[in-house]
């Protein structure tokens, strides 16, 4: 009986040579369809799942992967989901790199499929594999340049983007803010894309009233030189700012930037009374924090570190009536509207900043790509060093705007990555390079050398497939012309010539191109390893990483 008339529905558990051959069916079918999204002349894959919407095109690999449930061959779904997890993986650590991944991945495998058939022994070829990536590695790192200056960046986020002035405002918000910047999209109806820096940080959270507004065009409260409270609790009784208000009022400067949980009641009256009685001669700023609990009291903290001011609160023995002069901070600049909440040039003590600055940098470089927290480490290492950047993405339709603000998430992380590891020529063309220099001599054992003869293979995978979405001929030769070139140099697949990767913009994240190849390598290995797939009677979809 051959392997297509067997009935998947009385194979609850599929084994080998079964179990290989439709996992290899599904990973190859998820493999070809991301592999034609690779490239600046990558197709687009028509995504239409309902009738009652519209069909969604789709160029992303990662978003096509994500689209993609479950497919019919439940024997065959078992590869597809792999590849799948692997893809959505890239995504989550680096931004990009996803249709690179399959490429290598599923090229690996067809390698490493007829090395097994041909007689090698999969653990041992398997082995291959792994000493060849560790040698590939080596040479990605070995030809890695630091992205020192604004027009590496540029480049880099174009190879993401495709979007030429977009890509130069990232490259110069980045070189402007460094590698631990935290950036900001936002959408708003233009025609145009701006850029903003802040000198400071910026808190999510709400202006307690529409009374304190000074700058009636954007709805903003602004002060310059206050000083600032900070409260962990909700403030609701007018005896409970009355003192600081007071201690305020002794004070040459009377302008406050007030923070706390909440501000109702009797509490808000008085602050707006006092802000608008002229006769006081009180300018105030008050908002409130979206986070209470612990994240809140967390926000406060990093508020105290930067302007040098104490975090009272009920619950930490403090009321705020019992203020003290030495318990205020100071901020050159307050700000606060609807949603945000602004602290610029605080006068936090230098020592202390730098401190927890550099300690925020260690438990970053010792994180996790795909931890949780590291957003939110990001943000307030970036709060705290004045790396803060809002990107404002114009366009005039809702669709434009959004696959906009999409390609410039997807180039922050790829540019967070670049200034981490720096950057290798683009075009598949590192690629190239690391596959030369995977020495076959040093395998242990024949076995292990098609191992190593099948990643050293595969690696040409990219630029092969590059060209072929381009629909340009003979990809093995141009394959041979570049290598004859140094390693700076790259194919143009647009103008289809040889050209400086840099000065072309086409360079790839080191961090990108190396977890790419590692990624793909993980799953090549996993996915020949597989001797037995158990297959459930009603298996749950996997939907963990759609809409």
């Amino acid at each position: 009986m051959g392997l297509k008339s067997l009935s998947m529905n009385n194979h609850g558990v599929v084994s080998r040579p079964e179990s290989a051959y439709f996992l290899k069916q599904g990973f190859d079918q998820l493999a070809n369809l991301l592999a034609l999204t690779l490239g600046p002349t990558k197709g687009s894959i028509v995504n239409f799942s309902n009738t009652k919407e519209r069909p969604e095109m789709l160029s992303d690999a990662a978003t096509i992967a994500r689209r993609i449930i479950q497919i019919p061959d439940r024997r065959q779904d078992v590869g597809a989901m792999l590849l799948r997890q692997l893809v959505w993986q890239m995504h989550q650590q680096v931004g990009d790199g996803g249709a690179i991944t399959a490429v290598i991945a599923k090229q690996t495998l067809d390698e490493a499929t007829r090395m097994v058939a041909a007689g090698g022994i999969a653990p041992l070829v398997q082995n291959g594999i792994k000493k060849a990536s560790e040698q590939a590695v080596a040479a990605i790192k070995d030809m890695s340049k630091p992205a020192n200056n604004e027009m590496a960046l540029a480049a880099v986020a174009e190879a993401v983007t495709g979007h030429q002035k977009l890509s130069w405002i990232l490259g110069e918000m980045f070189d402007i803010l460094g590698k631990y910047a935290f950036i900001t999209v936002e959408k708003y109806m233009a025609s145009y894309l701006e850029r903003i820096y802040l000198e400071g940080g910026r808190w999510a959270g709400k202006l307690i009233s529409p009374y304190l507004v000074t700058a009636t065009a954007t709805q903003k409260a602004i002060q310059q030189d206050c000083y600032v409270a900070l409260y962990a609790g909700d403030l609701n009784e007018s005896d409970e700012v009355g003192p600081l208000l007071s201690l305020i009022h002794q004070q040459k400067k009377r302008n406050l930037f007030l923070i706390a949980f909440n501000i109702s009641g009797e509490a808000l009256n008085t602050l707006v009374s006092a802000h608008q009685n002229k006769k006081n001669n009180l300018s105030i700023v008050a908002g409130t924090l979206n986070l209470g609990g612990q994240g809140g009291l967390r926000e406060l903290e990093d508020l105290a570190i930067l302007t040098g001011a104490t975090v009272l609160g009920d619950e930490l023995g403090r009321p705020l009536s019992t203020i003290k002069a030495n318990e205020l901070g100071r901020v050159k600049r307050a700000e606060a509207d609807k949603e945000n909440l602004y602290a610029i040039q605080g006068g936090g003590d230098p020592k202390r900043i730098r401190e927890e600055i550099l300690s925020l940098q260690t438990l970053l470089d010792n994180t996790m790509p795909d931890d949780e927290d590291i957003d939110l480490m990001h943000q307030r290492l970036a709060r705290l060093s004045g790396s803060v950047g809002i990107l404002q993405v114009g366009a005039i339709s809702k669709t434009e705007r959004d696959v906009l603000a999409q390609k410039a998430e997807h180039a922050i992380q790829a540019l967070s990555a670049t200034l981490m590891e720096g950057y290798v020529p683009g075009g598949g063309v590192a690629y190239l390079h690391a596959a030369d220099a995977i020495d076959l001599d040093s395998a242990s054992n024949p076995d292990e050398r098609m191992g190593m003869l099948a990643l050293k293979r595969a690696l040409k995978a990219p630029f092969i497939q590059l060209l072929k979405n381009a629909g340009i001929s003979a990809p093995e030769v141009k394959m041979a012309d570049v290598m004859e070139m140094d390693d700076g140099t790259v194919y143009h697949i647009i103008e289809e010539g040889f050209v400086p990767a840099i000065e072309a913009g086409i360079v790839d994240a080191t961090k990108m191109t190396r977890m790419a190849l590692e990624t793909a390598v993980s799953g090549a290995v996993m996915a020949l390893s597989v001797d037995v797939t158990i297959l459930k009677k009603k298996p749950r979809t996997n939907k963990d990483y759609t809409p």
